[in-house]
């Protein structure tokens, strides 16, 4: 099924959110295959060797991080698109920006250039910085075999996040902290908080796997998927690959 831009960038938010942004470097082992979710709206993510493989929804998103590249499949419709994380957030930008255009056509003018400019208002350089505050809990929960500890995030003094971390799961022996944290800033895109980047954060994220967690948006709290399954598994190469009979696609054509 195609997706739509806003689908495609919350999968991509959701792969690096789930993931920790700088472990400590360790050697090579078994590949880890990361379930979660409830029922049928499973997500798999699939990470071994600076890899990382991304599957939701019936998107899949695939990162090299020695490379420095990126796929995007549509078993669906057999299609891929490859590319830099650079290119993928200049394309998107171009298909979303066009796809604004034609819906806009129907409008007034003066209308039309208001909703444009709107849509188009760059953000701002140098935002204002926020005061971060993250505490470590007393509550453990087990999820998926593994104690997780509770943390709180405060932003101004407000409680904006819950995360349960399972600091026993050890990612470093599979991804590079530097070149990850790097793709971390060149896939970031309005999603994005700028508290997220805190250092305090960052540092939450390193003591190992977000099993869950839980944002206190203006509409009440919203769970995020809940890891369900850790194993350590040896991947084939294909994993991380583009199957056979896939065919080449444009970014506007993935959008579609």
């Amino acid at each position: 099924m195609p997706v739509s831009a806003a689908r495609c960038r919350w999968g991509l938010r959701a792969l690096i959110m789930l993931l920790a942004l700088a472990w400590p470097p360790g050697p090579a082992g078994a590949g880890l295959v990361i379930t979660e979710g409830q029922g049928e709206n499973l997500a798999h993510t699939y990470i071994q060797a600076n890899k990382l493989r991304y599957d939701n929804s019936g998107q899949v998103t695939i990162f090299d991080l020695n490379q420095g590249t990126m796929i995007l499949l549509q078993p669906a419709r057999k299609l891929y698109w490859t590319g830099t994380p650079e290119d993928f957030a200049h394309q998107v930008k171009s298909a979303v920006d066009a796809q604004l255009d034609a819906e806009l056509k129907a409008l007034p003018e003066e209308e039309r250039q208001v909703l444009k400019d709107d849509a188009r208002r760059p953000a701002l350089e140098s935002p204002a910085k926020v005061a971060v505050k993250v505490e470590r809990g007393a509550q453990v929960e087990t999820l998926a075999g593994h104690q997780a500890r509770k943390h709180q995030v405060f932003v101004e003094g407000q409680l904006i996040e819950e995360v349960w971390i399972a600091e026993d799961v050890d990612l470093g022996k599979e991804l590079d902290p530097d070149k990850y944290a790097k793709l971390l800033l060149q896939t970031r895109s309005d999603d994005y908080s700028d508290w997220e980047f805190d250092p305090q954060v960052r540092a939450l994220r390193t003591r190992g796997l977000e099993m869950k967690s839980v944002r206190m948006a203006v509409t009440g709290p919203e769970e995020s998927a809940v890891v369900q399954k850790v194993e350590k598994k040896q991947l084939p190469d294909s994993t991380f690959a583009v199957p056979p009979g896939y065919k080449k696609a444009t970014m506007a054509q993935i959008l579609e």
